[in-house]
């Protein structure tokens, strides 16, 4: 781990990620501004976004458009997060811009208030299951 890099406070994040490599296109405009169509998968997922590996460059805050590959459901999502990577991509952190409960096909808890996830929420340690798979 590089030690001069930045690093996201567990009390930041809103929910608990799971390692889970889930194949997405990712549509949007590098920072030449040109447009890139790139298909990609998930490095973990979270209830609120995830994390994806790209080769096309692009700067936080942006906006971009995530497609699940299996479900063809579309969410865009503001880029939150960008480190280059040891095999020459970009580790970029995604946050969906509305509510995406169902984005992944995987049930996370519920937040204690049992409402929609918002800042300042927080997950007990795990996702409860993969929907369509035996209970893990």
């Amino acid at each position: 781990m590089n030690p001069s890099a930045p690093r996201i406070s567990p009390k930041r994040r809103r929910s608990k990620r799971l390692g889970l490599s889930v194949p997405v296109f990712v549509y949007g405009m590098n920072v030449s501004g040109e447009p890139f169509r790139e298909l990609t998968s998930t490095i973990s997922v979270n209830a609120n976004g995830g994390l994806v590996a790209l080769a096309a460059t692009v700067r936080e805050g942006q906006t971009v458009l995530v497609q699940n590959k299996s479900t063809r459901q579309e969410q865009e999502c503001r880029v939150v997060h960008v480190r280059f990577t040891d095999d020459d991509k970009w580790a970029v952190g995604i946050a969906f811009t509305q509510v995406a409960t169902d984005f992944w096909q995987v049930s996370f808890p519920p937040s204690v208030s049992g409402r929609a996830a918002c800042a300042g929420d927080s997950y007990p340690n795990r996702a409860t299951s993969l929907k369509g798979s035996p209970a893990a």
